[in-house]
């Protein structure tokens, strides 16, 4: 069901039982607290009175109205109402409705009894005023407005929109993150399609490409569009990449033009390198058909085999054995020239070494058409960090040393890396108690990922923030080949509106990934998530943030 918006019907009210029954629910459901608003969007009218039929009914205005909960969750929440309406009480079951297929007759019937409607939009018009728009698609980084007509950027606001004050906050196109861990199928009990994407909207995130790494592996049609059609009406548009080789086994090719033309966005066989250097040739040359590239996860896995941290003085001081950093440099250095060979495109993810960042600068240089990504750990966090936190530092390539942190930094500056991603792998608190050794590799880091970003290279004078947004929203979006990360007129409405100065405490049981595995917990960061907005709609509100002016 691609409905994302819970609209009162003309004349409509809502009684105070349902308004406690959507405030339970939501807690229940682990989702934010329901905050519900006359009139979010459209042009300011006078709220009715309430008839004296309807003693504890709650005016609402006419038309268009919404409950403001997050986009989807305005769906998810009257589902888990009608659920409990005839004896089904489990979220899960409230989920399935919400995500896939048409909305059942039942439902349907249900909502118009309460005097609701369901779209597949949101109507109305807004202006954002007084924030620092910062937009390097179009070379602004200024006060200016920002003017949506249903879900649209436009270039001047409709008489009567309403006007949402956003001075002392940031817009930047809402954010692209190239390389997420949904675990969905497969392991849900750590994240899913839908609580993923509620994680990416808190972190500013309206667009998320999966990596394949699921069980099953994302490598038939059928799991492609599973995962297109569980995402339909999310809080974040989420997109998937396809496995490279059949099951990840790194045997043989999966079916590249039937997964591109599912709707595949690329193709990866993230957390296992394709080892053999043929059988990624014969992928690249298959990529470059369709006109799409490889996401290489670059370790050389006889070299890793599984070890906790880098190789050098932590894995000594610990008495461990330790990944190389050569392990990843080797198989970027084979990478590169295997699409200077081919004319394929080749994206490295998540690079973590100072010799990764020369080699790829230098093939570059040459005129390979080679991209990269970094993560937040790697230019925020040392393999120090083990020391104090223990598992939870764990991540795959692993923390490395000061002199690669510089490195990656300079990367960024430079343009050697193109994007920052996340490389979200959300994992259980009882897998991460595991120590360090037989723990898995992997932090839940969307909702952190703009706020690290901002603490450890605009406060600190590395990046500029135009720099930083580009690298986390317009730069991704060409990567992809997707019409996002822009704020020009006629694009989506997709806008992360965030404090850049604000300062917060990392409470991972806040989160609203599954997941709480960061090392970030307890951090003090500098810069924070007010509002985002996915295609015009509230696809995550801090309970601060600014409401519009009524």
């Amino acid at each position: 069901m691609s409905s994302a918006f819970l609209s009162a019907a003309p004349g409509a009210y809502l009684r105070s039982e349902l308004i406690s029954s959507i405030t339970s629910l939501a807690a229940r459901m682990n989702l934010p607290a329901a905050r519900l608003t006359s009139r979010p969007f459209g042009a300011a009218r006078a709220p009715r009175a309430a008839p004296a039929t309807a003693p504890n009914a709650t005016p609402f205005i006419n038309p268009p109205l919404v409950i403001n909960l997050t986009p989807f969750h305005c769906v998810c929440t009257i589902c888990a109402i009608y659920t409990n309406s005839i004896g089904l009480t489990s979220p899960e079951y409230s989920y399935i409705i919400a995500a896939g297929g048409e909305t059942p007759p039942e439902l349907k019937s249900f909502i118009a009894e309460s005097g609701f409607t369901l779209s597949d939009t949101q109507r109305g018009s807004f202006v954002i005023k007084g924030a620092r728009v910062v937009d390097p698609a179009s070379g602004t980084d200024g006060t200016r407005d920002i003017c949506v007509k249903d879900g649209v950027l436009v270039t001047a606001p409709e008489p009567g929109a309403e006007i949402i004050d956003a001075r002392g906050l940031a817009a930047a196109p809402g954010l692209v993150d190239m390389h997420v861990h949904f675990r969905d199928p497969g392991q849900t009990e750590k994240e899913d399609i839908l609580s993923g994407a509620l994680a990416a909207a808190a972190g500013g995130v309206t667009t998320a490409v999966c990596m394949p790494n699921t069980n099953p592996v994302i490598d038939t049609p059928e799991l492609v569009r599973y995962v297109a059609e569980k995402a339909a009406g999310a809080a974040a548009r989420v997109l998937t990449y396809a496995a490279v080789t059949a099951g990840q086994e790194g045997r043989e090719l999966a079916d590249f033009r039937a997964l591109r033309e599912a709707g595949a966005a690329a193709f990866s066989d993230d957390g296992n390198p394709v080892m053999s250097a043929e059988l990624l040739r014969r992928a690249m040359l298959a990529s470059r058909e369709l006109g799409t590239f490889i996401s290489s996860h670059c370790e050389d896995a006889g070299m890793v085999c599984d070890y906790a941290v880098n190789e050098g003085r932590i894995s000594r001081l610990l008495g461990i054995p330790g990944r190389p950093a050569a392990a990843e440099e080797i198989m970027i250095a084979r990478d590169a020239m295997l699409a200077r060979d081919t004319g394929a495109r080749i994206h490295i993810a998540h690079v973590s070494t100072a010799r990764s960042v020369e080699i790829i600068r230098r093939a570059k240089n040459e005129g390979v058409s080679i991209t990269a990504e970094t993560c937040p750990q790697y230019f925020a966090l040392t393999e120090e960090t083990v020391l104090e936190k223990g598992a939870l530092a764990r991540v795959n390539p692993p923390l490395r040393t000061e002199a690669d942190r510089r490195a990656i930094i300079e990367g960024l500056r430079d343009g050697t890396l193109d994007a920052i991603a996340t490389d979200h792998a959300p994992h259980t608190a009882e897998e991460k108690s595991r120590g360090l050794a037989d723990a898995p590799g992997g932090m839940a880091g969307l909702e952190t990922s703009l706020a690290l970003a901002l603490t450890a290279l605009y406060h600190a004078g590395e990046l500029t923030l135009a720099e930083i947004i580009e690298k986390m929203s317009g730069a991704p979006a060409k990567i992809l080949g997707i019409g996002a990360g822009t704020l020009a007129p006629g694009a989506a409405a997709d806008i992360a509106l965030f404090d850049p100065d604000e300062e917060w405490t990392v409470k991972p049981e806040e989160f609203r990934s599954r997941s709480r595995n960061t090392p970030f917990a307890s951090a003090r960061l500098r810069g924070r998530v007010a509002i985002t907005f996915l295609r015009g709609g509230i696809s995550f509100a801090r309970g601060s943030a600014p409401r519009p002016q009524m």
